[in-house]
């Protein structure tokens, strides 16, 4: 996962890599979220690499433009996916059914349901998984946090955020997804998508 910045706000993405580098670490500790690392800051204009002691890689250096990159987030396990699909998606509409790689953790609505019947065409955004789809789906699925974990996870980090770092936490974004433990993926959630957050 990366973000890209146009050369006119240098500064911003400047600013805003070590705006994340500070709030990364008071948001993520304890808690049973993590987020994406951003690793690296690219400013080709001087050849800037941040840290400094970081390899410029051939991915980073084609930028023309300041730019950092974030870690990847690992795919969510196949036995996840595999009980998100037998669980919520109609038979029928399987073959509409894009990549499943994350899901989104929407735990305040109360409008999806019960089984989701038809996908709009070309969608490429994360499911949803709110509250009730969560607890059918760690049934399924026994190694994933309790939704209590993870609720009382939200609003550790959206705190941390706010008290800690001074950041509004504005449209972050809560998933699911997994981490690699001994070569396996096991279920991890994430906050990410920090592009409209200020203090």
């Amino acid at each position: 996962m990366g973000q890209h910045h146009a050369g006119t706000h240098c500064s911003l993405a400047h600013n805003r890599y070590q705006e994340l580098r500070t709030a990364i670490g008071a948001a993520e500790e304890p808690s049973v979220f993590r987020t994406p690392h951003p690793w690296a800051y690219w400013r080709p204009s001087s050849a800037e690499i941040l840290p400094p002691t970081a390899a410029i890689p051939p991915s980073l250096s084609i930028f023309r433009a300041p730019t950092f990159l974030f870690d990847i987030i690992p795919s969510l396990s196949l036995d996840i996916v595999a009980a998100y699909q037998r669980l919520f998606i109609a038979p029928a509409a399987l073959a509409q059914c894009p990549r499943i790689r994350l899901l989104r953790l929407y735990f305040g609505r109360e409008d999806m349901p019960a089984l989701t019947e038809e996908f709009q065409p070309g969608l490429s955004t994360d499911l949803p998984l709110d509250s009730r789809r969560y607890d059918l789906l760690r049934s399924a699925v026994t190694t994933m946090p309790t939704a209590l974990e993870v609720s009382s996870g939200m609003g550790q980090v959206l705190a941390r955020l706010h008290w800690a770092v001074g950041a509004n936490a504005r449209d972050v974004e809560l998933v699911l997804g997994s981490r690699v433990v001994g070569g396996v993926p096991v279920a991890q959630c994430y906050v990410l998508d920090f592009n409209q957050v200020s203090k």
